[in-house]
This record gives structure tokens, C-alpha cells and sequence, in this order.
């Protein structure tokens, strides 16, 4: 099954987790601290895969319904043929303890948008 670490509007208890039925078409994992940096781009977040030991917190889902991840990258603006005009560009990477994971980075500079110092969406 195909996992994905959600870190904004997509983690449980936020407004697209039952719109996208991740509550009923995903199961979720753990949640975790993956290193990066997380920003407010307004409504939403959006991270940079760049080391920062601190990083930010995501929840890991394990997608039940394979449908999910074509909707999860229109949702994202991700566009695997042009992934140049992406909002976010969906990458692999290994999550410690559970093996590889999707995530949504964010694809363009962030310049002076501000950091989301606790990592966590939620508390932002």
C-alpha cells in the first residue's frame, strides 16, 4: 500500500482529511518529525525538504483506496508531466522506523514568508 506523510490541511482533524475521505479511505500510522522547514503560505503550509534538524510534524498514512493520490495531487497542483509549472512536487523519501513515505513539497522560493517555528500546522 502507498504512504504519504500529511503535514497541513490534510492531517486528521483538519478541514480536507474527510473531504478527501482519508478517514475512511487511509489508515493512519504514526506521526512523525521529518527534517525541513515548514512555512505559512496563507491558508495553508507548505515545507521545504532543506535539513533543518528542528523540521515539522506530519501524520503517515497508509492510502487504502489508490484512487486517493491522483485526487491528493490535483488537490496539491502537483502535475507529474510538467513538473516545472507544479505548486508542489510530490517526492519520495524514507520515513525512520516505517520505511518510504509520499510527501508534497512545496516548489517555488518562499522569500519572506514566515516560519512556522513549531513545526505543527495545527498550533500555527
Amino acid at each position: 500500500m502507498t504512504k504519504i506523510l500529511v503535514y497541513g490541511t490534510l492531517r486528521p482533524g483538519c478541514g480536507a482529511y474527510k473531504g478527501f475521505g482519508l478517514d475512511t479511505k487511509s489508515n493512519h500510522v504514526a506521526t512523525v518529525r521529518i527534517e525541513g522547514s515548514m512555512y505559512h503560505l496563507g491558508g495553508f503550509p507548505g515545507v521545504k525538504l532543506d535539513g533543518r534538524p528542528e523540521g515539522f510534524v506530519c501524520d503517515l498514512l497508509e492510502l487504502t483506496d489508490p484512487d486517493v493520490l491522483a485526487r491528493l495531487d490535483t488537490y496539491e497542483g502537483y502535475r507529474p508531466e510538467t513538473p516545472f509549472n507544479s505548486l508542489y512536487l510530490r517526492k519520495e523519501i524514507k520515513v525512520p522506523d516505517h520505511g518510504a513515505a509520499y510527501i508534497y513539497e512545496y516548489n517555488d522560493q518562499v522569500g519572506d514568508r514566515a516560519l512556522v517555528e513549531s513545526g505543527d500546522w495545527k498550533t500555527a
